[in-house]
């Protein structure tokens, strides 16, 4: 059984990989890191709230947000690479799932993310 984080906190960075058969279409699967968006003090028992991180930079656009790898903060040992938060893939997952901490986000780039979850909600 895999060990849960202690506390996973708004804009840290997991490596996770959903369950394939609980994937269908272009719901993202394989393993990435993701960025947790929900706060920590509402978080409920293993369940946290993330948005994956794409390689694919194509993707970008007002509310896929592009993420300089200089936003990146990661753990020793880690490689930051420019990326694009799919804010259309908003995801409950339980962290149990997490394989390992990846890093965390800058302010800016947990604001830019958060900003594209507006606008793709239209709350903005």
């Amino acid at each position: 059984m895999p060990t849960l984080p202690p506390a996973v906190k708004r804009g840290e960075l997991y490596f996770c990989e959903p369950d394939p058969q609980d994937t269908v279409g272009s719901e993202q699967e394989k393993d990435r890191p993701w960025v947790i968006i929900s706060v920590s003090h509402l978080q409920r028992g293993n369940c946290v709230i993330g948005i994956p991180l794409s390689r694919q930079l194509s993707k970008a656009n007002a509310h896929l947000i592009k993420i300089p790898h200089s936003e990146l903060l990661v753990e020793p040992g880690e490689t930051a690479l420019d990326s694009v938060a799919l804010t259309d893939q908003i995801r409950a997952l339980d962290k149990t799932r997490f394989r390992k901490k990846h890093g965390k986000i800058s302010e800016r780039g947990l604001n830019s993310i958060l900003l594209g979850v507006k606008r793709i909600l239209g709350i903005v």
